[in-house]
């Protein structure tokens, strides 16, 4: 398959594609995870952080992966076996009941609504 300007693309639909599995392993959920709490503030939050709290900042970041892996690992975990959206309102609400997992998404909202003012 060659493409020149002025010449359409051309793709062999009748090639047989590799079929892709849906499927993720612990780690990769994991993984997943760590990426997802710890987000763009990877790349931001080091160097403002070690300008505050100098050294020291190295021992919060190490704590703050260590103190994450098993709440990482949980939900990981918990994926699999409850495979619907909702996150953790769905696992509160399975094993907590209606009333916590609203508590839950309200708590988990508020959280979320006040990113965007920690960072200014």
């Amino acid at each position: 398959m060659r493409y020149s300007r002025g010449e359409p693309l051309a793709i062999d639909m009748s090639a047989p594609s590799p079929a892709l599995r849906k499927a993720m392993t612990t780690r990769c959920a994991v993984a997943l995870y760590m990426s997802s709490v710890l987000g763009s503030g990877i790349l931001v939050l080091p160097g403002l952080s070690a300008q505050i709290a100098g050294p020291a900042s190295l021992v919060a970041w190490v704590a703050l992966s260590l103190i994450s892996y098993p709440l990482a690992y949980t939900f990981a975990s918990l994926s699999p076996r409850k495979p619907e959206s909702g996150g953790v309102y769905s696992f509160a609400r399975e094993s907590l009941g209606p009333g916590a997992a609203n508590a839950v998404a309200g708590c988990s909202s508020y959280g979320t609504s006040l990113e965007p003012l920690q960072s200014q």
